[in-house]
């Protein structure tokens, strides 16, 4: 922006969020908040100069509206991506229509998914057509998807709400970028993915998910796109981003993708090439699969640890032979029908990330997968800042409650590649020649590339709450820790009358903790409801945990972000561990070993960051508005025992601390 143009941008900017401005007139209950207008400030400079930004904002700044509105104003193409698909729903059902509308503009917005997230005309009339399927309620599934295809005008599935959306039927019925039949299909100019597309070209803001993000960077390599260009990129919950992208940039097979092609196989080589013998094909295909799956037991493996095991070995020799067998099939028929040109061209991607997994090279990590269905081949890459950084060719603001360390930025940007020079970097993210990383955390400049952080306190008072930290604990490696911390913590879960959030770092907590509080519940005749993750789904849980007074929800991974309990429903939070990821996680132990190859020290530079991330994720679920107040209860001692358990407060709210439990208890009296 010129001079002029920024001057008027920031000036109207002032006049809605300022107090009684046109915000807090149109919008009700929106209250101005110095901190959200520091944050506005910040990303409309960003935008009116063309720079990147990272900037991390706690809970209740209001940080949606403050890169909203500016975006709306800004007078160029804003792509907003989400992490999550609740949040990319959200901003374009609820909350950019209500910034439309309070500003009087008429500005147009699109939501952007993936392919497998639209109902396929082409495949769903396969199924209607061709299924063989005999379970009645699969039929009425059937037949639901095929009435809300003719009536609806995005064919979005989250829409059809009279078929649950892990219906396996979904698979039958939508198109994944191996399985579309692109401009071939007859459905084409009908196509709800088609339009989708073709809205986002035309709209000015595009909401999005990381997932779709990343894998347009990886598809512009090949100079393939499926995004529109966009003067701006906002990335909100962008603290998943180095874990999404380093899943996008690796190579994976499964034997899962292998039974879905023979599947796949049957129904569309039974239709376009009756002639062959595809059952007897795709039987055998199938078995080699499903019998590599029984040589290992469940569980992550790095490559070495299957050395020894011969079975294994010679099982996967087996499958690569029988899957190259097939692939040569599909290729003598793939000129009769696109579809089966399809198939060929999914073999030969199986066939090639099965050898590249195969192959030996120091910039991977080799692993599998085994759940209790399918094994999963996985090559992961060590680093992809440089692949990620070097598709940047306009303003890039990320945003989240947790992406700082203390206030500081560097891993965060390391990971990303945000301190490595644009001109420096190829198209498909190789270095040109070497370069040192920067560690500045407020401004960094890069040749063409200023990097701007900013960290905002949350504005919520955290002093009128309590963080507890119990005394007598046990190591965090005892056995019966989850134990000890609910004897121990009985007195204040007790006096919170449950209401009562607990996390833990691994399922096998959680299921010690569910079986200590239910012998407690028990002991004291307490009819208080015990809702413990895997007894139903995440949303219905919560759901009870909302709506039944008492309750105590235990729960693992999934619910240590994106719960938002306010009120009296929540008043207790207790965190079991610091979140360190666990040191026999594959890809955790091959990026440790990278590390102290090059003399970094891993545990400061990567696993306290990375636990401190997580950590800072489950503390924001405590206090969700301003009314709040409660207690947060963690129960690891290396907190204050250890050197870098300052670094982890620091980079919690400013609770008040306390280690004593009568404070507990008298705050909830």
């Amino acid at each position: 922006m010129n001079k002029d143009k920024k001057h008027h941008f920031l000036t109207e900017l002032k006049h809605i969020f300022k107090e009684n401005g046109l915000l807090q007139q149109k919008i009700q209950g929106y209250t101005y908040r110095k901190e959200q207008w520091q944050l506005v400030q910040e990303i409309a400079e960003t935008m009116a100069d063309g720079n990147t930004l990272m900037a991390q904002a706690g809970t209740g700044t209001g940080k949606t509206y403050a890169y909203l509105v500016p975006a709306l104003l800004c007078g160029g193409k804003v792509i907003i991506t989400t992490a999550s698909k609740t949040l990319q729903d959200q901003l374009y059902t609820k909350d950019l229509p209500a910034m439309i509308q309070a500003l009087g503009i008429p500005a147009q917005i699109s939501l952007l998914k993936g392919r497998n997230n639209y109902v396929c005309q082409h495949y769903l009339q396969e199924e209607l057509e061709y299924g063989n399927s005999t379970d009645n309620q699969e039929i009425q599934w059937l037949n639901n998807i095929d009435k809300f295809s003719k009536i609806s005008v995005s064919g979005d599935k989250t829409e059809c709400t009279s078929v649950p959306e892990n219906a396996p039927l979904w698979h039958r019925v939508t198109a994944t970028k191996d399985s579309c039949l692109g401009s071939k299909c007859g459905y084409y100019n009908s196509c709800f993915m088609v339009q989708a597309r073709k809205n986002a070209l035309l709209a000015d803001i595009v909401v999005v998910n990381h997932h779709l993000f990343i894998a347009d960077l990886m598809l512009r390599q090949n100079d393939i796109e499926l995004l529109p260009k966009a003067n701006v990129i906002i990335f909100d919950e962008a603290h998943h981003l180095p874990e999404i992208a380093t899943n996008f940039f690796s190579y994976i097979v499964s034997t899962a993708q292998i039974s879905n092609l023979c599947s796949d196989v049957l129904m569309g080589g039974k239709i376009h090439c009756a002639d062959v013998k595809w059952n007897q094909n795709c039987q055998k295909l199938d078995k080699k699969a499903k019998d590599v799956r029984l040589t290992v037991e469940k569980g992550k493996y790095q490559s070495h640890d299957l050395e020894k095991n011969t079975k294994f070995s010679l099982a996967a020799k087996e499958l690569l032979a029988e899957l190259e067998d097939f692939s040569k099939l599909l290729s003598i028929h793939a000129s009769r029908h696109e579809e089966i040109a399809r198939f060929f061209e999914r073999s030969q991607e199986l066939l090639h990330n099965l050898n590249i997994w195969l192959e030996i090279n120091t910039k991977y990590i080799y692993w599998i997968d085994v759940s209790t269905q399918s094994l999963s081949w996985h090559t992961t890459p060590l680093d992809i800042s440089k692949q990620f950084a070097s598709h940047q060719n306009q303003t890039w603001i990320f945003t989240s409650a947790t992406i700082a360390v203390q206030n500081k930025f560097e891993h965060f940007i390391r990971e990303l590649g945000l301190d490595l020079p644009l001109d420096k970097l190829t198209k498909n993210g190789a270095e040109t020649e070497n370069i040192p990383s920067s560690q500045s955390p407020n401004t960094v400049n890069i040749e063409d590339r200023k990097l701007n952080t900013i960290s905002i306190e949350s504005p919520f008072d955290y002093e009128k709450s309590l963080l507890y930290i119990p005394k007598n604990m046990p190591d965090a490696n005892d056995t019966n820790f989850n134990h000890q911390l609910i004897m121990q913590t009985w007195a204040s879960i007790l006096s919170s009358g449950g209401h009562a959030l607990i996390l833990c770092t691994t399922l096998k907590g959680v299921d010690q903790t569910a079986q200590a509080l239910d012998k407690l519940l028990t002991q004291h005749n307490l009819d208080w409801p015990l809702l413990i993750q895997g007894q139903s789904t995440r949303s219905r849980l919560l759901q009870e945990f909302k709506a039944k007074p008492n309750s105590i929800l235990v729960g693992s991974q999934s619910f240590w972000e994106g719960v938002d309990v306010r009120g009296e429903a929540l008043r207790l939070v207790i965190i079991d561990k610091i979140p360190f990821t666990t040191p026999d996680d594959p890809v955790n132990a091959g990026k440790i070993r990278h590390l102290k190859q090059q003399n970094i020290n891993a545990f400061t530079d990567y696993q306290i960051p990375q636990a401190s991330v997580t950590l800072q994720q489950g503390a924001g679920r405590l206090i969700r508005s301003e009314s709040d107040k409660g207690v947060l209860i963690i129960g690891d001692k290396r907190l204050v025992e250890k050197h870098y358990g300052k670094i982890l407060l620091a980079s919690l709210p400013k609770f008040k601390i306390t280690r004593d439990e009568n404070e507990v208890i008298k705050f909830f009296n």
